[in-house]
């Protein structure tokens, strides 16, 4: 979990896809890519596929942390024009048989305490929570604020409800060890 996904795993995908193409680099890779890691796939002169990472200052501007890499697919059949996109996420997840389980939370804060930092002590709760995304922040007439949020769980075994509530109260208790409470429903 939590393993760093770079160009060249896109690039080894897209080459599993069209193993009979040479790689080579992009000199006019598109607005979002980073200006110098970016690459392209060619066969018979033609380009068939094309990669890179997203650029760091449009990564900031959405407050992304973590490294994105797309692959960008088009194949032509049959005069039919199909665009496949590979992006890869911040994480690698495993394929696995057991499906992914979401739980949302709410918690009231301190107007001064940062969200991000509560929905990164959710995140260290539990080793089998794979990705999160907070979904409202709204201010409180107290001056606090409360901070919606969902974590993805992927689960490594058969959870019971039990499982499950103890991997919730473990998310709780390391949240409210920031200051936050946890918003009564």
């Amino acid at each position: 979990h939590g393993q760093e996904v770079s160009i060249f795993d896109v690039r080894s995908d897209l080459l599993a896809l069209f193993p009979d193409s040479v790689v080579e680099n992009d000199d006019k890779p598109a607005k979002w890519a980073h200006p110098f890691r970016a690459g392209r796939l060619a066969n018979d002169g033609k380009v068939v596929a094309k990669f890179a990472e997203v650029s760091p200052a449009i990564l900031k501007k959405f407050g992304i942390k973590t490294n994105v890499v797309v692959g960008l697919v088009d194949v032509i059949e049959d005069n039919k024009f199909v665009q496949m996109k590979i992006a890869a996420p911040s994480k690698k997840y495993d394929l696995s048989e057991f499906p992914l389980i979401t739980r949302d939370f709410a918690f009231i804060i301190d107007g001064e305490l940062n969200p991000n930092d509560i929905v990164t002590a959710a995140v260290v709760a539990d080793a089998t929570i794979v990705e999160k995304n907070i979904f409202d922040i709204f201010d409180m007439d107290d001056g606090k604020k409360s901070v919606a949020f969902e974590v993805v769980i992927q689960p490594e075994s058969n959870l019971s409800d039990n499982d499950l509530i103890e991997i919730q109260n473990h998310i709780i208790e390391s949240v409210e060890k920031t200051g936050a409470k946890l918003r009564d429903k």
